[in-house]
């Protein structure tokens, strides 16, 4: 994945986040919060795809599949 749509896809999952949009079994909400907190910004001010693991990644992709496809939706 390109880094541009990675960070896309993280800026997505922190807009969702904020809105209370996205809900985590209570057995998993720890681990979460631990792989968002390793995700780095770099200088230049995209992320570092070095600091993002397959927990954010996964959960990022569901997102940006749900989001993309609702835009697709009223596009038609």
């Amino acid at each position: 994945m390109e880094r541009e749509e990675l960070h896309r896809r993280i800026e997505l999952l922190q807009e969702k986040l904020k809105e209370g949009k996205v809900k985590f079994a209570p057995h998993l909400v720890d681990g979460f919060w631990e792989s968002m907190k390793q995700v780095r910004i770099l200088p230049d001010g995209m992320v570092d795809p070095e600091t993002v693991d397959g927990r954010v990644r996964s959960l990022c992709m569901l997102i940006a599949y749900e989001n993309d496809r609702q835009e697709w939706k009223e596009a038609v």
